[in-house]
C-alpha cells in the first residue's frame, strides 16, 4: 500500500469482475488495518472518505447490501476521525438501512456498537450505556463469551460503567473476561494485562485497595511478559502500581516503579501526557520521603510538558501547577505558593461547568477538580493578605468551591429555575448542555492523541475544536448573564457574593462555614471558619489541624453509631479512640460517648467565634451551618457548650447535659449559595397536608443475623394507636449494613438486591414519632409493603 491512491483506483476499475460485495468487504477491512496502524486520524478519516467515493462513483443504484456497506464505511470513517455527532446520524441511518434485510443482522448489530460508542462519548449515557448493555447480552448469547467480538462489547461496557461511576456494575464484567482467557497462552497476555488493569481501577475506585493492588501487579506481570519494556501499556501499568503502592504506604516500593515509569514514557516520547504525568507521580512520591528539592524540579519540568501536550488550560496542567503550590507551601513560600494556586485555580474555574451540569456524570471522570485545592488556595491568601479586605471576597469565593457539592449545586439549580418563569431558560441551559457534552468528547479525544509525533495534526485540530466550543460556551454563558442574571447569580455552580448572603440572612441568623485543609506530608492541615451575619462577615484560621477534627468526629461517631463497632477495623479503632473495649455482638451497656471530647472540639470550632454568635442582647442567633469533610458526618447538635466532670454519664445524666442544639436552633445547608437560591424561592406552601413519611422498606438482610429484625420490620405496617416507648437512638439489635452490591437493570435498581440490605425497623419508630409530634395524619405514613 505505498500508494494507495493508485491502488484503490485499480481496485475501483475492476469492481466489476471482483464483485461490489467483494470491493467493499475489503475496504472494511482495510479501514480497521488503517486505524490500527496509523496514528493520524485525521489522514485515515480524509482517506477513508476516499474509499467511499470511489465505491460511490461506479453505480449510485445499488441494491440494499451495497448501500448499507458504504453507509457503514462512512460510519467508521467518521469514527476513526472522532467525528462522533456526524457519526451518530450516520449510523442511524445505516441501521435503518440494516433492518430492512435480516440476512444484514450482524451489519446492524456492529453499526449499533458503534451507535453505542459514538453517545457514550457524547455524554448521551441515558441511551448509549442501556444499548451497550443490550449489545453485550446479545453478542455473548449470539457469539459465546470467548469470542473477540464479545469481550471487545462487555469490555467497553465495564470501562463505560466505570467511567460514570458505576465501578459496582463493572467489576464483575471484568471478572467475568479475565476468566474467560487462557493465562498460559501468550497471545493473551497483552488483554490479560489490560483488564487487570481495568479491575485494579475498579477496584480502588469501590475502596477495595488490597485487592486493587494484587490485580494491578498481576497486569504488570502479564504487561512485561510481552518482551517490550517501553511498551506503552506497560509504561503506565507501571506507573498506575506505582501510585498504589505510594498511596499504601510502600514508599520504597514506589519509588522504582515511578522511575521505571518515567523512563519507559521518556523512551517513547518526551512530550505526552503519559511523560508528564510520570513525572508528576515521582514528584510528588519524593515529596512524601521529603525530597523537596528534586520533587519541585521535576514538578517545574511536568507543567510546561501538560501545557504542550494537553493545553494550557487542561486539568491535568492544573493539577500539576497545585502540585508545585503544594511544595511551595511546605517551605514556606506563600507568595510563589500563591501565584501557582492563582493559576490553578483559574483553568479549574473554566472547567467548573463541567461539574454543575446535570449530566456531569463523565465529566466528574473527565474533569474531576479536588475540592481541597480551592481550601489550600484560600489557606495560601490568608497568609499572604488575611488583613486585605479587598480580597475577602477573593477568599469567600474559594471558601465556597471548596465547600460545594453536587447536591448543593443540584438544590441551587432548582431554586433558580423555579423562581424564573418561562422557557427561554431552560431552551438557553440545553443548548449549554449540548456544548459541554461536545466538549467532553474533543477532550477526550485530545487525550487519546496527545503528544504522537505522528498525530500533531489530529492534536492541533483537537485542540482548536476546543477553543471553538469554549468561545460557544463562553457566548452561551454571556447570554444567560444577560437575559437571566437572577438564574446565574444562583445556580449553585459560581459563588454567590457576601452581599447575596447578608441579604438572604435575618437579624436573628449566622451562617458559620467550617472549610478543612487536608494534610499531606510535606504539611499539615488547617481549619477555616467563616462567620456571616446580615451585618458583618469575618473568617478566622482556627488553632486545630483537619487531623485532630477527623479524630475527634471519628471518636463521637464510635458513641453514636452502632454500625462503627461492627467490622473487625471498625471496633479496633473504637476501641482505640475510646479506650473502650466492646465485644462483637454486645449491646447491654450504652455506647461510650464521650462528653468531655465533644466540649474539646465544641471549644475549638465555636469557641473562637462565640462573640459574633450573640446578638446585641447576648442572645445566641439561630445557625445554618456548612460543613465538609469529617464535619459532615457529625450531628453538631451532641456538641457540648460546658465542661463537664464526667466523660461517660449515665443514660439518665444525659438530660442535665449543655448540647449545642439544646441552646441553639441548627439548620444544615448543602452549600452556601443554596441559601440565599432557597430565600428568594420561598412562597406560601400549597400543601394541605402537615406531612408525608416514607420508611422501614420490606428488607429480608442477607446473613441470619438480619433475620430477627426482618421479623420485626414486617410487624411495623402502620405507626401504633398509642406512643412510641422506644427510639432509633436507644437501638439495641445490629443487622448487617448494606450486605450486597446494589445491580441495575435498564437504568433502574434491581429491587431484588436491594431487599438483601439490612432491614430497618426502628425507621418506622423514627417517622411515626415525628408524625405525632406533628399531628399528622398516620395514614399518609407509608410503612412496610407501602414503603415501594
Amino acid at each position: 500500500f505505498d500508494d494507495l491512491d493508485s491502488g484503490l483506483a485499480t481496485m475501483a476499475r475492476h469492481a466489476k469482475d471482483l464483485g461490489y460485495e467483494g470491493i467493499v468487504l475489503f475496504l472494511d477491512e482495510l479501514i480497521l488495518w488503517l486505524a490500527h496502524r496509523a496514528s493520524e486520524s485525521a489522514w485515515l478519516h480524509n482517506e477513508t472518505q476516499k474509499m467511499v467515493k470511489l465505491v460511490e462513483a461506479q453505480d449510485a443504484a445499488r441494491p440494499i447490501p451495497i448501500v448499507s456497506f458504504i453507509a457503514r464505511q462512512r460510519n467508521l470513517a467518521e469514527m476513526v476521525g472522532a467525528q462522533y455527532a456526524g457519526a451518530e446520524t450516520a449510523l442511524r441511518n445505516s441501521i435503518a438501512i440494516f433492518s430492512q434485510d435480516p440476512r444484514l443482522l450482524l451489519q446492524r448489530t456492529q453499526s449499533e456498537v458503534m451507535l453505542a460508542t459514538a453517545l457514550v462519548y457524547q455524554s448521551k449515557l441515558d441511551e448509549g450505556v442501556p444499548m451497550m448493555q443490550g449489545l453485550a447480552v446479545r453478542f455473548e448469547a449470539t457469539f459465546g463469551l470467548s469470542d473477540p467480538r464479545t469481550i471487545s462489547t462487555l469490555n467497553n461496557l465495564a470501562q463505560t460503567l466505570q467511567i460514570v461511576g458505576r465501578s459496582a456494575e463493572a467489576e464483575p464484567i471484568y471478572r467475568k473476561l479475565i476468566a474467560t482467557l487462557n493465562v498460559n497462552e501468550a497471545a493473551n497476555f497483552a488483554n490479560l494485562g489490560v483488564m487487570h488493569a481495568n479491575l485494579a481501577a475498579t477496584l480502588t475506585q469501590l475502596g477495595h485497595r488490597a485487592e486493587a493492588l494484587t490485580a494491578m501487579r498481576n497486569a504488570v506481570g502479564y504487561l512485561r511478559q510481552l518482551g517490550n519494556a517501553n511498551h506503552r501499556f506497560l509504561t503506565i501499568a507501571v506507573g498506575n502500581l506505582g501510585k498504589l503502592e505510594h498511596d499504601a504506604g510502600n514508599l520504597t516500593v514506589a519509588e522504582p516503579l515511578y522511575r521505571e515509569s518515567l523512563a519507559g514514557a521518556a523512551a517513547e516520547n518526551a512530550n505526552t501526557d503519559v511523560h508528564a504525568g510520570a513525572l508528576s507521580n515521582l514528584a510528588a512520591l519524593l515529596r512524601d520521603l521529603g525530597q523537596a528539592a528534586e520533587a519541585e524540579a521535576l514538578a517545574n519540568q511536568a507543567v510546561p510538558i501538560f501545557e504542550r501536550a494537553l493545553g494550557p488550560n487542561h486539568p491535568r496542567t492544573g493539577s500539576a501547577l497545585n502540585s508545585l503550590a503544594v511544595l511551595a507551601s511546605a517551605r514556606g513560600a506563600w507568595q510563589e505558593a500563591l501565584a501557582h494556586y492563582e493559576r490553578a485555580t483559574a483553568i479549574a474555574v473554566r472547567n467548573a461547568r463541567m461539574i454543575g451540569s446535570e449530566d456531569g456524570r463523565v465529566a466528574d471522570a473527565v474533569y474531576g477538580l479536588n475540592p481541597g485545592d480551592f481550601a489550600a488556595h484560600m489557606r495560601a491568601l490568608h497568609f499572604v493578605a488575611q488583613d486585605d479586605p479587598s480580597r475577602q471576597e477573593e477568599a469567600f469565593g474559594l471558601a465556597q468551591r471548596a465547600l460545594n457539592s453536587r447536591t448543593g449545586a443540584a438544590v441551587s439549580r432548582m431554586a433558580a429555575r423555579a423562581a424564573i418563569p418561562g422557557s427561554g431558560l431552560s431552551r438557553l441551559i440545553r443548548e449549554q448542555q449540548d456544548l459541554l457534552r461536545r466538549r467532553a468528547a474533543i477532550d477526550q479525544v485530545l487525550v487519546a492523541t496527545a503528544g504522537s509525533a505522528m498525530d500533531t495534526n489530529r492534536l492541533n485540530q483537537a485542540l482548536a475544536e476546543m477553543s471553538t466550543v469554549e468561545e460557544a460556551i463562553a457566548r452561551a454563558g454571556a447570554r444567560l448573564r444577560v437575559e437571566f442574571p437572577d438564574h446565574v447569580a444562583f445556580d449553585g455552580v459560581e459563588p454567590v457574593r457576601l452581599a447575596d448572603v447578608q441579604r438572604a440572612l435575618k437579624p436573628h441568623e449566622a451562617m458559620v462555614a467550617f472549610v478543612e485543609v487536608v494534610s499531606n506530608p510535606s504539611i499539615g492541615g488547617d481549619v477555616y471558619a467563616w462567620v456571616i451575619t446580615d451585618k458583618s462577615a469575618t473568617w478566622r484560621r482556627l488553632g486545630v489541624t483537619s487531623e485532630w477534627i477527623a479524630n475527634s468526629v471519628a471518636a463521637l461517631r464510635c458513641g453514636l453509631d452502632e454500625a462503627a463497632w461492627r467490622t473487625a477495623a471498625g471496633r479496633n479503632l473504637c476501641q482505640q479512640l475510646t479506650a473502650t473495649t466492646r465485644t462483637e455482638g454486645q449491646t447491654a451497656e450504652p455506647l461510650p460517648f464521650d462528653v468531655a471530647r465533644a466540649h474539646k472540639l465544641y471549644h475549638a470550632l465555636f469557641q473562637p467565634i462565640e462573640t459574633d454568635l450573640r446578638l446585641g442582647d447576648s442572645q445566641w442567633r439561630d445557625l445554618l451551618v456548612v460543613t465538609s469533610g469529617s464535619l459532615a458526618t457529625l450531628p453538631l447538635s451532641v456538641l457540648v457548650t460546658d465542661e463537664q466532670s464526667l466523660a461517660t454519664p449515665s443514660l439518665e445524666k444525659y438530660r442535665q447535659i449543655s448540647w449545642l442544639g439544646r441552646r441553639q436552633a441548627i439548620t444544615i445547608l448543602p452549600s452556601i449559595g443554596s441559601l440565599p437560591a432557597l430565600r428568594r424561592l420561598k412562597r406560601q406552601s400549597s400543601g394541605n397536608r402537615m406531612m408525608i413519611g416514607f420508611g422501614n422498606p420490606e428488607l429480608d438482610g442477607a446473613v441470619p443475623a438480619d433475620e430477627p429484625r426482618a421479623r420485626e420490620a414486617r410487624q411495623k405496617q402502620r405507626c401504633p394507636e398509642t406512643a412510641l416507648q422506644r427510639v432509633t437512638a436507644l437501638m439495641r439489635k445490629v443487622g448487617s449494613g448494606l450486605s450486597t452490591t446494589i445491580t441495575t437493570r435498564s437504568g433502574a435498581a434491581d429491587v431484588a438486591s436491594i431487599r438483601r440490605a439490612s432491614p430497618l425497623p426502628e425507621t418506622a419508630d423514627e417517622i411515626c414519632a415525628v408524625a405525632r409530634l406533628l399531628g399528622a395524619d398516620v395514614e399518609d405514613m407509608h410503612l412496610g409493603a407501602r414503603a415501594t
